[in-house]
């Protein structure tokens, strides 16, 4: 959650402290950890019990949060408070940037919010996908300080004045139905204001003489960015990165390969100039790994069978080991199926260590069976 213009000490008393009150206790909570900004963030990570379902963990947080609610001051419920349900290390960062000098930071951080960031957050296995130093588009109202004073104005005038004139009123009709009056007409009013022509015609203050002061005889209005905390940088140029989240029980490497197609066929439509790259992606140790064990397993294979055959000196004995390692790989992956495991790095090295054994033991038992023979 949020609490624009609250210091880090500010939203440790009001925020934190009502909402870590609720939250400790949650059936499955592990521990938690907090983190509040100068630039009115926080946020509450959670580490629940591997047993806990997930579902379950979640419905019990966004329980807390609502209990939570009557003690946070209006502006942070206002802003909301969301909860995601996802791992704690980042699957992969994915960073645009675009050759076109038209393509500010600005457009492109609004670009990759409303065209890519919601598709990448609905694959399947995907738990979060965040912009770090997202700017949105804003109406920005820069105030001279000298000329407020000049008027005897202050900020929470101005406030007061934006927020009057910049709404979505009802304002009914003229005429209804079953009256006497034979025409109907509904009426309409200008609605939130668009443009910076509009926020400056603003009216903060009626003086006397019929004397109007609006926003723009105080300071100055532009279209900008909500925030300009962050600006992320990409090969030494401006850029906007997005970090991919998965959900603790999906599988990274498929979480990436859908993430990669979805913006694969996404970056179809890019504007211009723009383009992608991935400068983080953690499933590269994970692939490195599974290809280093399945040439482990190729070697542990051409190894049994050569030294075998250069102790026992006899191709029929040579089978037994050799025709022993498939039937421990197929024994091992029914007892991977039947505890539901996953093919990972620790039960891909759970197969070499089988596959050892198993040779071994047949090793044994052929030795025997030739000393019996003999």
């Amino acid at each position: 959650t949020a609490y624009p213009g609250a210091s880090s000490q500010v939203i440790a008393d009001t925020v934190a402290a009502p909402l870590e009150a609720e939250i400790n206790g949650i059936e499955g909570l592990i521990y938690f950890s907090s983190t509040s900004d100068n630039s009115g963030g926080y946020s509450l990570t959670l580490t629940f019990s591997p047993e806990i379902d997930p579902d379950i963990a979640m419905v019990n947080v966004n329980n807390a949060v609502k209990r939570a609610e009557r003690n946070l001051p209006t502006e942070v419920v206002a802003n909301g408070l969301t909860v995601y349900k996802r791992s704690s290390d980042m699957l992969a960062v994915v960073g645009f940037s675009s050759k076109n000098p038209e393509h500010t930071q600005l457009f492109l951080s609004n670009y990759v919010s409303m065209n890519i960031k919601d598709d990448v957050a609905r694959i399947k296995g995907v738990g979060q996908a965040v912009i770090f130093g997202e700017m949105k588009y804003s109406m920005r109202i820069w105030l001279d300080p000298v000329k407020m004073r000049y008027y005897g104005i202050g900020p929470q005038e101005i406030q007061a004045a934006v927020r009057g004139q910049n709404l979505q009123a009802a304002t009914g009709s003229v005429g209804t139905e079953g009256s006497s009056q034979l025409m109907q007409f509904k009426l309409e009013t200008l609605g939130r204001l668009k443009s910076v022509s509009e926020f400056e015609n603003i009216i903060v203050r009626s003086e006397e003489g019929g004397r109007l002061v609006r926003i723009s005889d105080i300071g100055r209005v532009e279209l900008g960015a909500e925030t300009y905390d962050g600006r992320p940088m990409l090969n030494g140029g401006p850029a906007v990165v997005m970090a991919v989240f998965k959900l603790n029980n999906a599988n990274a490497l498929d979480v990436y390969n859908n993430t990669v197609k979805t913006i694969e066929g996404l970056a179809k439509n890019f504007p211009e100039g723009m383009e992608w790259t991935t400068p983080y992606d953690s499933t590269r140790f994970v692939r490195a790994t599974m290809e280093e064990i399945v040439i482990t397993l190729g070697l542990t294979f051409f190894l049994v069978v050569l030294i075998t055959y250069i102790f026992l000196q006899d191709w029929r004995t040579t089978i037994i080991p050799v025709v022993a390692i498939p039937v421990s790989l197929i024994g091992t992956f029914l007892f991977l199926y039947i505890f539901d495991m996953s093919i990972n790095t620790l039960t891909m090295f759970g197969l070499i260590l089988v596959t050892g054994s198993v040779v071994d033991d047949a090793i044994c038992v052929v030795e025997c069976c030739i000393c019996l023979i003999h």
